[in-house]
Parts: structure tokens; C-alpha cells; sequence
């Protein structure tokens, strides 16, 4: 009898907890677009949710932000989404922030969600708000940008993991990617944490969980597996990966890391990078656009698979550093 009342209170203020979080968003709707600004002094994953809670010391706006990769989005002119940045931008209706809690997804704090944030560099001075119909843009001056005012297109294009090969690439790679702290289900049905790892046979993760340095952990040796089957997919198609520019090597080690490698594949598909033929006679023969058009070989498409087309094709550099830039964690493994 005890036992069932001590269920039956923790069920009870378990409840209350999830209904405070639900209610909260359903009359905060009304709000609308919420200008901020302020500097970051916190950024929290959210490992259920897979967002950010960003805490600010505001100049204006609320203390806590959530920041949603794909969703929200991020003009980079300075530093990412780290404490220390300065940041200004609009946000929307509340979002929870779902976190593990022993082995149940609790959500435990509701906060607006970016719409688009914009940061300025710890050395900068913070924004106004004077901006074009009041609005908290990037360009924040209230006047017309200036020539030397970068547009918002072209303000991720900038390389957070400064010029290191190695780091753009694995940074590349966890935008990609994702990173998740708990164990989950990718969309092949395999049980993974981290960074892409897959948990294989005989490998245990006992709390379903993994700390941000057990997740770089596995990372570097996932990542050192990739580069490796990557030089060595080139080698048995004649190609010499050192002679190709950095953003081409970054899209061959990022297709490794997805796909593997197996040369003794049945299929192309079984056979990972290795059985991508046509891309790779394309790369030898420095017909840049044949071998960009067979990269979406066969069962890979959508938008990694057309990314990495455009970027084998045009050897553009910018198109890696934006996909970084649009995730707060991606840069956090430079240098790996």
C-alpha cells in the first residue's frame, strides 16, 4: 500500500511538471515576434528535443532562448553560439526543452524559440535596436547597410574551424550528422550515439548515455576510420587524395563516414564509397561535373547527397562552412 501511494505521488507531481510546461506555450502564443539581444552566457543541449537552450544576460528580450538547428537561423559575423557572444535577434512561440532525466524525456524548461540570431564577436559592442521598422536585424544601425556591411547570405560563409583541413572536415561531418548525447534509432533502424556511431554487436552504451567527452571520444576514432577509407577508396580508383582540394577530400571523408567502404560489396550499395564508379572515373579525369552528378549515386539523395554534388561539381568551400555554422556544437570539435 505504501508502495502504491509513493507511485502514485511521484506519477502525480511528474504530471504537474509536464502540464506547467505544456500550458505555459498555449498562453504565450499570443506574443508574437520577440526582438533580443544580449551576450550568451550559457548553452544547454536539450537531448531529447535535440535543441539548445541559450541563456543570455539580456539587453532586451528574455533570459533563455531555444535555438532549433534547421529551424532556427544563424548570420554568423563573429563568434558561434557560445558563452561570451553577443547576439541579437528575433524569437517566436515558446518550445519546451526535453531532457533526459534517468531514463525518461522530462521537459524542464520552456523558452522562445530564434527565429534568427545574429552574433557580433565577444569584442564588439552590443547591437541596438533601432533597426528598419523596429525590427532586430542583423545590420541593427537603423541606416541603410554600408559597403562593407556583410549581406545575410554571406554571412556563414566565413570558416569557424579556421583554415585546419582536418578540423573543417570533422566539423563538416557533426553538422551533418548531429550530435546526440543519448542513445537513438537512426533512420536505417541501427541503435547510435553521438556523432553518427554505430553502436555495433558486442558494444554496450550501459546508461544510454554518453558525456560531450565520451562523444568526441568516439568521434576521433570514427572520423580517423573515415579519412583513412577514404584514401583508400581513392587509391584503388587511381586517384591521388592529396592532389585533390580540400573541399573535395572533406566530401569524400564525409560520404566514408556515412556509407563505409567494402570494395568486396555485391552492390554498390554494399560496397559504401567504393562502388561509386562512374563518380570516381569523373574525379580521375578532372571532369569535375560528371563526377559532381555522380555523387547522388545510387540510394543516395536528399540534401547531404545534394550538397555534396554541388561541392565535389564547384569545389565551393563556402557551401561546408555554412552547413557548420548552422549548428552551435558543430564547431565546438575544432580542434578534434
Amino acid at each position: 500500500m505504501i508502495f502504491h501511494k509513493k507511485t502514485f505521488l511521484m506519477k502525480f507531481i511528474l504530471g504537474i511538471l509536464i502540464f506547467s510546461q505544456v500550458a505555459v506555450p498555449l498562453v504565450a502564443r499570443a506574443v508574437g515576434t520577440i526582438p533580443f539581444g544580449g551576450i550568451v552566457t550559457g548553452v544547454i543541449p536539450c537531448l531529447c528535443s535535440g535543441n539548445f537552450l541559450i541563456i543570455q544576460k539580456p539587453v532586451a528580450g528574455p533570459a533563455m532562448l531555444m535555438y532549433q538547428p534547421g529551424v532556427s537561423r544563424l548570420y554568423q559575423y563573429g563568434q558561434i553560439l557560445v558563452p561570451g557572444t553577443q547576439i541579437l535577434g528575433n524569437a517566436s512561440v515558446p518550445v519546451p526543452c526535453v531532457e533526459l532525466i534517468v531514463i525518461f524525456c522530462v521537459p524542464i524548461y520552456t523558452a522562445p524559440l530564434i527565429t534568427m540570431v545574429g552574433t557580433s564577436g565577444i569584442a564588439g559592442a552590443i547591437p541596438n535596436f533601432g533597426g528598419p521598422n523596429g525590427s532586430a536585424n542583423p545590420n541593427s544601425s537603423g541606416a541603410p547597410p554600408g559597403p562593407n556591411t556583410p549581406s545575410p547570405t554571406g554571412s556563414t560563409t566565413n570558416n569557424p574551424c579556421s583554415t585546419n583541413q582536418s578540423q573543417s572536415s570533422a566539423g563538416y561531418i557533426t553538422a551533418n550528422e548531429g550530435w546526440r548525447n543519448n542513445v537513438y534509432v537512426d533512420s536505417r533502424g541501427n541503435p547510435t550515439v553521438g556523432i553518427g556511431h554505430l553502436i555495433r554487436a558486442g558494444e554496450s552504451i550501459p546508461s544510454g548515455y554518453l558525456t560531450d567527452t565520451q562523444v568526441r571520444n568516439y568521434f576521433n576514432q570514427d572520423y580517423s576510420r573515415a579519412v583513412n577509407d577514404a584514401r583508400g577508396a581513392a587509391d584503388r580508383h587511381n586517384v591521388d587524395f592529396d592532389s585533390l582540394s580540400p573541399a573535395r577530400q572533406t566530401v569524400l571523408v564525409d560520404m566514408a563516414f556515412n556509407m563505409g567502404t567494402n570494395p568486396n560489396g555485391l552492390t554498390q550499395g554494399q560496397q559504401g564509397l567504393d562502388g561509386f564508379n562512374r563518380m570516381w572515373s569523373g574525379i580521375e579525369a578532372g571532369d569535375w561535373q560528371r563526377a559532381g552528378q555522380e555523387v547522388q549515386g545510387s540510394g543516395y539523395y536528399g540534401p547531404r547527397a545534394d550538397r555534396n554534388a554541388q561541392i565535389m561539381a564547384t569545389d565551393d568551400q563556402s557551401l561546408i562552412n555554412q552547413q557548420i555554422n548552422r549548428d552551435p556544437r558543430s564547431a565546438s570539435i575544432c580542434p578534434i
